[in-house]
């Protein structure tokens, strides 16, 4: 058990207003359903602020959460998609909850995750962003969360409020500009002809670990991972996925040069059940993007993976939570994976110190 004396410092904690997952999985056609899905919420004009898909170890699954006020309509909408009434799966009233900044450490990671399992918090979904990493969980247990997190992480004393003390009124008076104001923003920068970013972050010669264990081995592998700081490993990726037969997905991305490390310490750490599945995917390749109001708008996902299902290109794993879309792709998928973004993206043409090391291992 982590030692409680020694808390852990972050920057600041943010909580969703109540959220609803859709969740596709196992589409025979799945590339397909995931393009079909995200144009219909692109075309009704409804926000995904979490998305996460993966296509790796034989499992195919999307996942993304969308706010509970447009959940009457998602549903009428998809029950008329024959191709998605049956194949949709919802978890109703859930929450994200992000911590910042991650530091792409696996110590932060680790406890995070013996926080929640220790406190039998059940855990939908995780992405992590540039800085930030982002839980779901069910919304009605986001207060037991900050709790729990309290006796591991130390929170500056200037943090704001994790939600705002205002009145339910006024709450809908804000939500009624907030949703006016998106609706003139989007309708405004849509009809740019590229989408806007600050550029694309390339990262070579990585491994891809998928774990699926039981949601009762939370904790465990939580201190498994958080041990892995120990060596001096550093997470590029993090997605976390609750699959349909009762068992969590994890999906690390690290460089390939502690491959061996973490095998060894995996094999070491972990007494396999027969109902733990473990790969390790190597060489694969990395590449995201941000830009200015990723986090609020819509269409932006549809457009991204349009473009790349449109090339037939594979895509192992993605995720979207913040401002920022993460891909993780075969071994030489990186400018091909461009080429077919170009046509949608605005990229500014700059090689920075750390693609140039980056794209040569170093």
């Amino acid at each position: 058990m982590p030692n409680m004396m020694e808390k852990v410092k972050i920057g600041g904690i943010k909580l969703s207003s109540k959220l609803i997952q859709l969740s596709l999985l196992n589409q025979d056609d799945f590339d397909s359903s995931i393009s079909l899905l995200f144009k219909i919420l692109n075309k009704n004009q409804i926000n995904m602020p979490f998305i996460s898909t993966t296509t790796n170890g034989g499992i195919s699954q999307a996942c993304c959460c969308v706010s509970s006020d447009d959940e009457n309509r998602i549903r009428d909408i998809i029950n008329k998609v024959e191709n998605l009434k049956t194949q949709i799966q919802f978890i109703n009233e859930v929450g994200m909850l992000s911590v910042f900044p991650h530091g792409s450490s696996l110590k932060i990671l680790g406890l995070l995750l013996f926080a929640f399992g220790n406190a039998r918090i059940p855990i939908f979904g995780i992405s992590s962003s540039i800085s930030t990493l982002t839980f779901i969980i069910d919304y009605g247990k986001l207060k037991k969360a900050i709790t729990s997190l309290s006796s591991y992480f130390d929170l500056p004393a200037s943090h704001a409020p994790f939600k705002s003390d205002i009145s339910l009124e006024t709450q809908k008076y804000y939500k009624k500009v907030r949703k006016l104001e998106k609706t003139m923003e989007t309708a405004a920068v849509y009809w740019e002809p590229k989408i806007k970013t600050y550029g694309l972050q390339e990262a070579y010669n990585l491994s891809l670990l998928e774990l699926t264990i039981k949601p009762e081995q939370i904790a465990n592998r939580g201190l498994h991972i958080n041990k892995l700081d120990k060596l001096g490993i550093h997470f590029k990726l993090v997605m976390f996925q609750y699959l349909s037969n009762q068992r969590l997905r994890i999906h690390l991305l690290f460089q390939r040069k502690w491959e061996e490390k973490v095998q060894k310490h995996i094999h070491k750490q972990l007494q396999m059940d027969g109902k733990e599945f473990i790969q390790i995917k190597s060489p694969v390749e990395l590449i995201y993007f941000h830009g200015p109001h990723f986090g609020d708008r819509h269409g932006i996902a549809d457009s991204a993976f349009s473009a790349l299902s449109n090339g037939k290109f594979p895509i192992l794993v993605a995720g979207c939570s913040g401002a920022a879309i993460h891909l993780v792709l075969p071994e030489n998928g990186i400018q091909r994976a461009k080429f077919l973004l170009a046509d949608i993206l605005e990229v500014p043409q700059i090689l920075t110190l750390s693609n140039h090391l980056n794209k040569h291992g170093r």
